[in-house]
């Protein structure tokens, strides 16, 4: 559900690979763990109580919806979509986004050249807010205050403040008595984000939650070819593991992302899969060039 789950993914994976394997770098991975529809909910739904998910996810349901900023980039969501489990009953989180403003990012290079006063320069406090924000990090280096020191950071101007900065046409800058050279360099634009939540509840407990999950996610996998059919058998019986995707892996890789996935990036994921009348919770993991090549 954060934007952590992912990367959590692939190291239970590769973890799992390691173990059971003895492989080191396993670039082609299928698991699949026979569930029920309360196990489903166990793995399907984060509990986001005492977590940096949880204001969200209970403004959303308080208020029907809950309209906030972006993480600290400012580009992606605060709280990744998905379900979960808030005070005993499962929602279904979405999100969508909507861009607030065109912002600009600047690398600010910063030179310490010493105490003696320069024409035209400009007190720290004088600055425009944006500015000081922006030389903050700067400043706060142990080493700032030697003379000779160089620096640099990229600051996002809002659509705002650029026009008012000071900074970016290049300015010498006093700093508890020192002057401070700084030039400033325009990279990209960025189109900055505000993300709405909305919170529906699907389920009151969790065998409720694992049947509306199984009704979501699930797809049947059937019609497998006998190299497939090879890697699903391996699958079922402790892993497959190997350390390049064959063609038969590759095939599967496509089949499941043509499906809805609980979670799923360029390198892997997790579906739900129902594979002669049985439920199996599917974890799945693989290289980009799979994706591109067509996966």
């Amino acid at each position: 559900m954060n934007l952590t789950r992912r990367g959590f993914l692939r190291s239970a994976v590769g973890a799992s690979a390691v173990a059971v394997a003895g492989c080191a770098d396993p670039r082609a991975v299928l698991i699949l763990n026979e569930v029920n529809d309360t196990q489903l909910a166990d793995r399907v739904a984060e509990e986001v109580e005492g977590t940096d998910d949880e204001e969200v996810v209970r403004r959303a349901v308080e208020n029907r919806s809950y309209t906030t900023e972006g993480d600290e980039s400012g580009l992606e969501p605060p709280v990744e979509a998905g379900s979960v489990l808030y005070e005993g009953a499962y929602y279904d989180l979405s999100v969508e986004a909507r861009t607030v403003s065109e912002d600009r990012l600047y690398v600010l290079r910063v030179e310490n050249v010493g105490s003696s006063s320069v024409d035209g320069e400009m007190a720290y406090d004088e600055l425009p807010e944006a500015d000081r924000r922006a030389l903050m990090e700067v400043f706060g280096d142990e080493n700032a205050t030697d003379e000779g020191f160089e620096g640099g950071t990229e600051f996002p101007y809002g659509e705002g403040e650029y026009g008012a900065s000071v900074l970016i046409d290049g300015a010498t800058v006093v700093h508890e008595g020192l002057r401070y050279e700084v030039d400033a360099e325009r990279r990209r634009g960025i189109e900055r984000q505000e993300f709405t939540y909305t919170a529906d509840e699907v389920a009151e407990d969790a065998e409720g939650f694992g049947a509306w999950a199984r009704d979501e996610y699930s797809f049947t996998l059937d019609g497998l070819s006998d190299e497939e059919r090879a890697i699903v058998d391996d699958a079922l019986d402790g892993g497959y593991y190997e350390g390049s995707a064959s063609e038969g892996f590759e095939s599967l890789v496509r089949r499941f992302r043509e499906h809805e996935a609980v979670t799923k990036d360029e390198w892997g994921g997790e579906w739900v899969v129902e594979y002669e009348g049985t439920t199996y919770r599917a974890e799945m993991s693989y290289t980009p060039n799979v994706v591109e090549d067509g996966g």
